[in-house]
This record gives structure tokens, C-alpha cells and sequence, in this order.
């Protein structure tokens, strides 16, 4: 049965991304939890070194039992590639946690192996080879697709219960794409449907354009991208 929603002001939000949203591994307060204690009250479904696919997974899954009435989707570089392992299985390097504020309040239930950050690195050579395989084999297009996939699912779920969203990204993702010109047209349809040009931007860029780096952001650039959002939500 469909939820029936009451304003905006009584539910919480939901805020999902990468390292830049996760407060587990950092010493900086991140923009999630300062939008959460400062403007709105939040859940937060995020993880280090995750890539498009299993954040915007565990986002749809997570949304499927909360009430909420907006969400925000700050999404990772496109090269990371996730996938989502037997729960019985010994091989994992990443499970989910549901946040609210800083708290966890469940505790992640799927296990994914996931080549971002400092994971791809320091994993068992049998890990190592999943991946290999997968860069290799599978080539960049398939991968993409289920990137794009799994945010077209969180998007047309979190429509379908009538919560209003903002995508945005760390890196533009258009920038990532150097040297993929044979499959250019294939890539910019799957961003138009994911709804590219509706994204939020900072000032007419993205987050690492606006802070002038790439490195992940202090406490006080944390609060700037968090007041950024809040002022500029689309909803």
C-alpha cells in the first residue's frame, strides 16, 4: 500500500554517497551529519570507497522502510565498480550501515566487494582478480550501465512514493569519460536518463571545481557544501 506523505518538515531526509557523506572513517564532521544536526533531520545510507551501484542499492533498499521526504545523492567518481556478494560468503570488503545524525541505528545486512579508495589495493590477490577480470573483460559500457541502473531505480522509486530528490556529483562525470569518444553516444543517453542536466551544481560546477581540489574536504568545506544544498535543494 502506498504511504501516504504529510509535508516536508515531518519526515526525515535521506543523504547517500561515498566517503565525502560516510562520517564511520573520518576526523572532519562531514556535510551530511552538519546538514542533519543544522538544517534537517537525516538518515544516512553511505560508504567509503563505494561506487554508484551499491550506494544507490543500499539507498533503494534502505528507502523501502523509511518514511522520508527528500533525498539527496552525492555521488562518487565513475570507475569503481561494486558488486554484491553471497550474505553467507567470507569474501567482503564493504557492508552499509543505516545512520541517523552519526548513530547507527541497523547495521548493514548485504556484503559487496567494492574496487574503490584504498580497498582494490590492500584486498587478497583472489579479490584482486574479480576486478581484473571485471576491467578487462566486461569493458567500461556494461559497467556504467549498471551504475546508471541502479540510480535510475533509487530515482524512479523514490517518485513513485512522491519524495522529491537532488543528485549531484563529486566529479562531473562527463570529465571522466576521456578517451571513451567510440561509445560517447551510449554514455550521454544513459546520463540523460539519470537526468544529468537537472543536477545540482555549485555555482555552475561541480564539487571538486567549487572547492578548487580533490582531496576530500575539511570540516569547514563540509559545512559549506552542506549549507550549498540546503539553500539550493531541488524541491
Amino acid at each position: 500500500m502506498k504511504k501516504v506523505l504529510t509535508t516536508m518538515t515531518d519526515k526525515n531526509h535521506l543523504l547517500v554517497g561515498c566517503s565525502f557523506t560516510d562520517p564511520s572513517w573520518q576526523d572532519a564532521i562531514p556535510w551530511s551529519v552538519y546538514y542533519s544536526k543544522t538544517y534537517h533531520k537525516s538518515y544516512i545510507v553511505a560508504k567509503a570507497a563505494m561506487g554508484w551501484t551499491g550506494i544507490c542499492t543500499e539507498a533503494y533498499m534502505y528507502a523501502k522502510q523509511l518514511d522520508i521526504s527528500h533525498c539527496v545523492i552525492m555521488l562518487p567518481t565513475i570507475w569503481r565498480r561494486d558488486i554484491e556478494v553471497n550474505h553467507e560468503g567470507t569474501m567482503c570488503n564493504a557492508m552499509v550501515n543505516l545512520l541517523e545524525h552519526d548513530q547507527v541505528i541497523e547495521h548493514g545486512k548485504r556484503k559487496w566487494i567494492c574496487s574503490g579508495g584504498l580497498n582494490y589495493q590492500h584486498e587478497g590477490k583472489e579479490l584482486v582478480k574479480v576486478f581484473d577480470w571485471q576491467y578487462k573483460y566486461k569493458s567500461f559500457l556494461p559497467i556504467f550501465r549498471s551504475h546508471a541502473l541502479a540510480l535510475k531505480t533509487l530515482q524512479l522509486y523514490l517518485k513513485s512514493i512522491d519524495v522529491t530528490y537532488t543528485v549531484t556529483a563529486i566529479r562531473d562525470p562527463m570529465e571522466q569519460l576521456m578517451g571513451m569518444e567510440y561509445i560517447g553516444n551510449e554514455l550521454e543517453d544513459l546520463l540523460h536518463d539519470v537526468e544529468y542536466n537537472t543536477w545540482l551544481k555549485f555555482d555552475g560546477k561541480f564539487i571538486n571545481k567549487w572547492l578548487i581540489h580533490d582531496n576530500h574536504p575539511t570540516t569547514k568545506e563540509h559545512k559549506q557544501l552542506g549549507d550549498y544544498i540546503w539553500q539550493n535543494q531541488l524541491t
